[in-house]
């Protein structure tokens, strides 16, 4: 038999500390890179503070849009989550921001706010409208939560510049090296050279088309290769 869950009236935020510990586990702090006519680069920039709850958390959610003085909710219709989101990006640098200088985060989610202030300074002396600078908000957003994760997990902390400027092109590039290996020199090499070649190549090549879609997929960053200058 079921057993109803007890309701909570909401009486407001308790105190900053209370809300800093609560944003580590149920914040996150996210950088959008999205494809864009409108910008000279063909990419937009943005950063989004959220926070995510249950909808029968919604009294506590509009609590929240009046503690920070900003921000609105939004609802999933694939879900019953709601999210106190900020997108705004005056309101993120003269709101959010301080408020986490002054009540620092605890967790791992330290790092990704940490992150989240480097992007943040970008965007304040529009360094992200060059392309410098928006390949450094790429390469910072790589290794941002689910990135994050991926990268400490394996070993491939700080070698997110790499990846992000050689691995498209090794994606192409190795497949057909193992071909142009096989078909030329196929007699040389023999049935099992040439065997080994192709299929060493098409491994590495799985491996690199595992972390392309981290970080296409899972982190939402487009990705542009530039043949030629």
């Amino acid at each position: 038999m079921p057993i109803p869950r007890p309701s909570v009236e909401f009486k407001g935020i308790p105190d900053p500390h209370w809300l800093a510990g609560f944003v580590d586990g149920e914040g996150c702090f996210f950088v959008s890179v999205l494809k864009s006519r409108s910008c000279k680069l063909g990419t937009s920039v943005s950063l989004e503070f959220n926070i995510t709850q249950h909808c029968r958390d919604e009294a506590l959610m509009k609590g929240l849009i009046n503690f920070f003085g900003c921000g609105r909710i939004k609802s999933d219709s694939r879900s019953p989550s709601l999210y106190f989101v900020v997108t705004k990006f005056t309101d993120i640098i003269t709101k959010i921001l301080p408020f986490f200088d002054k009540y620092s985060l605890q967790s791992v989610k330290c790092l990704d706010y940490a992150d989240f202030c480097k992007v943040a300074e970008i965007m304040k002396v529009k360094g992200h409208l060059t392309p410098k600078g928006l390949e450094q908000v790429r390469d910072i957003k790589a290794g941002m939560n689910n990135g994050r994760i991926f990268l400490n997990k394996y070993g491939l902390r700080g070698t997110e510049k790499f990846v992000r400027k050689k691995m498209y092109l090794a994606l192409i590039l190795l497949p057909l090296l193992g071909s142009i290996a096989s078909g030329l020199f196929g007699r040389k090499l023999g049935v099992t050279g040439s065997q080994l070649i192709t299929t060493s190549l098409v491994i590495i090549t799985t491996f690199l088309a595992i972390i392309a879609y981290l970080e296409v997929g899972l982190n939402s960053i487009p990705v542009s290769i530039q043949l030629f200058k």
